[in-house]
This record gives C-alpha cells, sequence and structure tokens, in this order.
C-alpha cells in the first residue's frame, strides 16, 4: 500500500489519478449520463469513479488529499445534482399547476359559453312567446273590431230599412189624405157648384123677367167668380 512513497515513480501519475478523480480514464457517454441524471437524479457513475480513484489513491503520493479533493467535487457534483432535481420537481409543478389552471380557465370559459348559449335561448324563447301572444291579442281585437263593423253595418242597415219604410208609409198616408181631401173637394165643389146653379137659374128666370140688365150684370159677376174661385 502507498507503494508510491519514496520509489521515484514519475510525477504524471499524479495528473492520471486527478484525471481519474475528476472523470476517470473513461468517462461515460454524456448522453447517458444526462439520461440518467435527468431520471434519477443521482448519477451512479460516480461510485464508480469513487471506487477507481480509491484504487489509484495507494499508488499516489497526495492520497489523502486526493481524496479529499475527490469528495469534494464528488459532493459539489452531488449538490449540483440536487438543484437540477429540484429545479427539474419545481418546473414540473409549475407546470402541472399550469396545466391545471387552463383546464380550470377552459372549463370555466365552456361554462360561460353554455350559459350564455342557453340565456339566449331562453331569451330567443321568452321573445317568441311574447310576439305569439301579441299576435294572439291583435287577432282577437282585429276580430272585435270586425265584429262591432260587421254589428254597426247591420244596425245602419236595420235603421235605414225601418226610415225608408216610415217614409213610405208616409207618403202612402200623404197620397190616401190627398186622394181623400180631393174627393171631398170635389164631391163639395160638385154640390155647391149644382145648387149655385139651380138657385141660379131660378134667380135669372125670376130677374129676366124683370129686367134685362140685372140679367146681364148678374150673369157677369158670376162668370168672374167662377174663374176666380
Amino acid at each position: 500500500m502507498f507503494g508510491g512513497w519514496g520509489g521515484g515513480k514519475p510525477a504524471p501519475k499524479e495528473e492520471t489519478l486527478g484525471s481519474l478523480a475528476m472523470g476517470g480514464a473513461n468517462p461515460p457517454d454524456k448522453p447517458q449520463q444526462a439520461m440518467t441524471q435527468s431520471i434519477h437524479g443521482f448519477d451512479p457513475t460516480a461510485l464508480e469513479r469513487a471506487a477507481k480513484a480509491a484504487k489509484e489513491l495507494d499508488k499516489s503520493t497526495n492520497a489523502q488529499k486526493a481524496l479529499q479533493s475527490i469528495m469534494a467535487t464528488e459532493a459539489t457534483k452531488q449538490k449540483e445534482h440536487e438543484a437540477e432535481r429540484a429545479k427539474y420537481q419545481a418546473m414540473q409543478q409549475e407546470l402541472a399547476i399550469r396545466r391545471i389552471q387552463e383546464e380550470e380557465q377552459s372549463a370555466q370559459r365552456t361554462l360561460e359559453k353554455q350559459t350564455q348559449h342557453e340565456r339566449q335561448r331562453a331569451e330567443y324563447k321568452d321573445q317568441l312567446e311574447r310576439k305569439r301572444m301579441v299576435d294572439q291579442i291583435n287577432a282577437q281585437r282585429h276580430l272585435q273590431e270586425e265584429e262591432r263593423r260587421k254589428q254597426e253595418e247591420s244596425l245602419h242597415r236595420q235603421e235605414e230599412i225601418r226610415r225608408k219604410t216610415l217614409e213610405h208609409e208616409a207618403a202612402l198616408r200623404q197620397q190616401t189624405e190627398m186622394a181623400r181631401i180631393k174627393a171631398e173637394t170635389e164631391g163639395r165643389i160638385e154640390q155647391v157648384g149644382g145648387c149655385r146653379c139651380r138657385c141660379h137659374n131660378i134667380l135669372l128666370a125670376g130677374l129676366t123677367n124683370m129686367c134685362p140688365l140685372l140679367f146681364i150684370f148678374v150673369y157677369i159677376n158670376r162668370s168672374v167668380r167662377i174663374m176666380t174661385s
């Protein structure tokens, strides 16, 4: 053990230990290492490097310092891995929270759209119902007005018929009365005329014998009265 003390071996051996401490002679593939770190958050190759470095410590002139350097380096890397893992986990949590928020916002927008659609449907249905009621009221009002107009026209026709009937009856009564008066008048005229003629003839017959001039005067007076009557 520690066969390097005083053995006169060349110094480049320390560089080999340093290179082993920092990653070994054959470092693993970087993509595979990154994948392993991203999945588990821990670098398993560090143990392999530490084991290889421990085997080489026996040959190193500064074994204690090299071991401390390796441990410090590995601790630093482990902290870096932990920080990366914490950062990754925080990022994942943030993405999950953001995804949940987006889903909630999408659900809220969907609910608002559904609510708005339902409100619009309700408003449209209410408008249709109001329009139907207005149309029904207008139709009833139109029927009532039409019925009232027909009743008024019927009353006007009945009133016109009654008025014409009364006028016709009045005209018939007037004609009948005029005919009666005319007949009575003519009868009276004939009666009076016959009586006058008889009296006049008797008077003329008596007066003719008395005075021809008086006869002429009476005749003329009678003729004038008949013409003026």
